[in-house]
């Protein structure tokens, strides 16, 4: 955590740009299995909605 506050000092206080910002990161070295770990978290996501929609 602490290489990532140094390359982004800016984002100590804002957890979730943070989190894009490693994102962004992993994309950057691994497009592919982050695209395809991004999709399946996005499916499973969409998936949680449904069920959430039909459970109230």
């Amino acid at each position: 955590m602490i290489k990532i506050y140094r390359w982004f000092p800016s984002l100590k206080t804002d957890k979730i740009n943070l989190r894009w910002a490693v994102i962004e990161q992993l994309a950057l070295l691994l497009p592919t299995t982050v695209t395809a770990f991004g999709l399946s978290s996005a499916s499973t996501w969409i998936k949680k909605q449904k069920v959430f929609v039909r459970e109230s």
